[in-house]
């Protein structure tokens, strides 16, 4: 059936260096066009001036490209990458003076600049000055968007013309309070445990000390067992003996080796009894395995017990064995700290798995594109929930590994068919240069720790307030397209002893009015 739509007419502006994104723009209206025109009785139609102008002598190029097809148009699609492009005489390029036309007249400019990786080799220096310079300019006229891919470029101009669209005319179809309501929804959603439901049965990660993660570091704790075990050498008290049995002039020679030839004394590498004891035991817990005090004997392998020290470096222990005894004693150490990465992995992951587990999930089962949308979740007072703040900091030799690593795999839901994911992760800068190599142990603890919190604020990504009966979660979620789901940041890790309802609250720029529901959590 015939219907009459308003065309507006999109020019668009860009430099040469993002010339893929200028050929995806015709794509992303086309499809609008056939997606949304029939629903808001509006059309966008591209304008190039590749496709548009045509051949006029007696101006400047820029002023026919003005008066033939600048003039015309309504709105303004722009983006740019590295470069601001050539002067024209007038302003600093052709796509500069375009915006410029439509800011004169009131007309509406769309801005994008690209944040993707470049070569450093390519880039003009002086070209990506002006274009910052340009970028601080437009911060103080308006609001532009930020992409890093043609994907998410693609995407965000697909959003933002609805968001036109929306603003120009209203949808011609009423919503009834049935259909307002359930326009947004909050589910749980968790893959290969529940679909989309408002019902949950309870679930926690107390599957992480039994996963493939923990039986890899096993097997390799098992097999230098097995090799350190293969090498038999004397303990340093045995050979001690045997040279006192012997009757050298060396019979006296104590624990400590204090011969001229040596600067520094020297004693046996071979670990303390005490030492020997504590990991024995704490192998027989965590693997199961009862070690001989032989797994320890290093034979006569020695090292220096005082070292240099500069603010600037320290010097290594000197050590004195045979290849055998280096190599033995190295798998020792390198079994005793993947020992304790066992230990302070499993502990973390107990820790983890004794907290149930709430994945949820927005979605827009609407026809309607939102934006700015707010989710307050309100808690029972007597559920116990997990906050950024309060959840425990790995020990130094592993929080490397959770701060944007294990806990993306196990604390936030992951993109799959159904559900984009959410998770919006900035680095902080690294101190970097020769200070960092030699920096302090607790400094360089500190930066860790600092790291992994900044991280943790980053994947919960929540405000949280207590009030009378309840603590509320508020999050927010800047657009969600029709018939699209996104999760939420990360899971909610919380206790309970009970089964409880969660009463939820969406509000957003698109909503008429607030929707309510509720979900139901069963322990």
């Amino acid at each position: 059936m015939s219907f009459l739509a308003t065309v507006y007419q999109v020019l668009i502006a860009s430099p040469s260096d993002v010339s893929d994104q200028r050929k995806k723009i015709p794509g992303v209206i086309h499809k609008w066009n056939t997606e949304q025109t029939a629903y808001y009785n509006i059309a966008f139609l591209p304008v190039k001036w590749e496709t548009h102008v045509i051949p006029e002598m007696g101006d400047r190029p820029q002023a026919i490209i003005n008066k033939q097809i600048v003039e015309n148009s309504d709105i303004l699609v722009g983006t740019f990458w590295t470069k601001l492009g050539s002067h024209t005489g007038v302003a600093e390029s052709g796509t500069v003076e375009e915006i410029q036309e439509f800011m004169k007249n009131g007309k509406k400019v769309m801005l994008y600049f690209s944040s993707a990786p470049v070569v450093l080799e390519s880039v003009n220096l002086e070209q990506y000055q002006k274009l910052d310079a340009f970028k601080k300019e437009c911060q103080q006229k308006g609001v532009y968007d930020n992409y890093s891919t043609i994907e998410e470029f693609e995407r965000k101009l697909y959003n933002h013309l609805t968001s036109f669209a929306q603003n120009i005319v209203p949808p011609k179809k009423e919503l009834n309070n049935n259909e307002i309501e359930n326009e947004l929804l909050v589910q749980y959603y968790l893959p290969n445990y529940s679909s989309f439901s408002s019902n949950f049965k309870a679930f926690k990660r107390d599957d992480l000390i039994k996963s493939k993660f923990i039986t890899d570091i096993k097997d390799e704790l098992y097999r230098l067992i097995h090799e350190i075990s293969d090498v038999k050498l004397p303990s340093y008290s045995e050979i001690s003996k045997e040279k006192i049995n012997i009757g050298k002039d060396d019979t006296k020679l104590p624990r400590l080796n204090l011969s001229v030839k040596n600067v520094s004394p020297m004693a046996s590498k071979e670990l303390s009894n005490q030492k020997q004891t504590e990991i024995i035991q704490k192998t027989n817990i965590l693997l199961g395995v009862d070690l001989e005090y032989s797994f320890f004997h290093v034979g006569e392998l020695m090292e220096s017990m005082v070292t240099f020290s500069h603010p600037l470096f320290k010097t290594p222990k000197k050590i004195e064995g045979s290849t055998v005894e280096r190599e033995k004693d190295e798998k020792i150490t390198n079994f005793i700290y993947k020992l304790k990465e066992l230990e302070d992995y499993l502990n973390i992951f107990e820790y983890i798995g004794n907290y149930y587990i709430a994945p949820l999930s927005l979605q827009n089962i609407g026809k309607v594109f939102n934006e700015s949308i707010t989710v307050k979740l309100k808690f029972p007072k007597n559920v116990e929930i997990l906050k950024a703040n309060d959840i425990k900091i790995p020990p130094p030799n592993i929080v490397e590994e959770f701060t944007d690593g294990i806990f993306n795999f196990i604390l936030r839901q992951n993109k799959d068919s159904l559900v984009q994911e959410n998770f919006n992760y900035i680095p902080l800068p690294s101190y970097g240069g020769v200070i960092e190599m030699y920096q302090e142990y607790i400094e360089k603890v500190n930066k860790l720790n600092t790291d992994y919190k900044h991280y943790i604020e980053s994947l919960f990504n929540v405000e949280i307030y207590i009030e009378s009966d309840y603590t509320v979660l508020e999050y927010y979620f800047k657009e969600l397209n029709p018939k699209e789901n996104i999760a939420f940041p990360s899971f909610i890790l919380f206790k309970s002893t009970d089964t409880f309802k969660i009463l939820y609250e969406i509000t957003s720029k698109n909503l008429p009015d607030r929707v309510e529901g509720e979900l139901e959590y069963q322990i």
